[in-house]
């Protein structure tokens, strides 16, 4: 019986009709609730090929927009099918914010190289299982994980960022790994208004070469400080650590003029910025290193980019500093930057 069912409403998926492929949507996503519950030898199995459905519908061609000048009718197909896609992602994310009576927590989502022009996974809970965004693009509209919970399993987002708003306000990385590996920010803004209290978040060669990518409200744990790359206990003690700013600055190239004129450092601080080439104090101010990389940490991980291709990044005093040491001088390095 319920193979034939799997097979009615996968055909309503591929029907012509909007209306149709919406019912189709509903219906698939309830029998992936009743196949588990009716059919417990089967366990996530039957449930993960449901799922899987709904996620390769988004997987199908699709291009963002009509166009102001297009026909009405061409506009009215394009709202249709927009609809569509956009109820798959509530109906997937009503499965993971408890909001449906049934969970889908720790299944595995497949969104490569889906189009994003808006949708909701607002509350969502990712605690086990795989998540896939890798190639996505999200190139229009508003994308929110407002309110998402990131407590688990793997969150690939090597994902394209060119337009529209991508938004992370009041969500909370406290485990699991969550990926930026490879994505590009090029247009649109993204907004990391998040709490960071474990787990690991990595930018690995993330591009930023356009849009504005914002940290402005994120929080961190309070284990993490604002302090330069490693130096010697000697150089701590006398060196007061460089704000974001001051770090964001001094990886700003001068003129020879600059460089040729400027006065003799007399504070600690500025003796700690003008040390000889080679010196810790000055390989740790020099030019933004063009690949990061992580060290273990307790209580989590925060990787900041790998590339020096840097859009407008906004920082927020200490909440997002050049570089972040977790307890024990187990460091992780990384940078955001700003183009010269």
């Amino acid at each position: 019986m319920f193979n034939e069912r799997f097979t009615a409403i996968a055909a309503q998926l591929g029907d012509a009709q909007p209306a149709v492929r919406l019912a189709g949507v509903h219906a698939m996503a309830g029998l992936a609730d009743d196949w588990q519950d009716r059919h417990h030898d089967d366990r996530q199995d039957h449930r993960q090929t449901c799922v899987d459905v709904l996620c390769a519908y988004l997987h199908m061609p699709y291009e963002p927009g009509s166009g102001e000048d297009a026909p009405p009718e061409k506009r009215l197909a394009f709202q249709a099918s927009r609809e569509v896609r956009h109820t798959v992602i509530r109906v997937i994310t009503a499965h993971l914010n408890g909001i449906a009576p049934v969970s889908w927590r720790g299944l595995n989502f497949d969104f490569t190289g889906v189009v994003f022009d808006g949708g909701n996974f607002g509350g969502a809970k990712f605690s086990g299982g795989k998540v896939s965004f890798t190639n996505a693009i999200f190139s229009g509209g508003t994308v929110a994980f407002t309110n998402a919970i990131f407590s688990g399993g793997t969150v690939y987002f090597g994902a394209a960022f060119s337009g529209g708003l991508v938004v992370f306000d009041g969500a909370t990385f406290s485990g699991g790994l969550v990926v930026f590996d490879g994505a590009t920010f090029s247009g649109g803004t993204v907004d990391f208004g998040a709490a960071f209290s474990g787990g690991t978040v990595a930018f690995t060669n993330a591009i930023f070469s356009g849009g504005t990518v914002g940290f402005g409200s994120a929080t961190l744990p309070a284990a993490w400080s604002a302090s330069a790359a490693p130096r010697s206990p000697a150089e701590r003690s006398t060196s007061a650590p460089s704000s974001p700013a001051a770090t964001l600055a001094s990886s700003a190239p001068r003129s020879p003029a600059a460089r040729s004129t400027s006065a003799a450092p007399s504070s600690p601080a500025e003796r700690s910025t003008s040390a000889a080439p080679g010196s810790p104090a000055a390989r740790s101010t020099s030019a933004t290193p063009k690949t990061g990389r992580i060290r273990q940490s307790s209580g989590g991980a925060l990787m900041c980019l790998a590339r020096r291709r840097a859009s407008r990044c906004q920082q927020p005093g200490a909440r997002h500093p050049a570089h972040l040491r977790p307890p024990s001088d187990r460091v992780i390095q990384g940078v955001i930057t700003r183009s010269a």
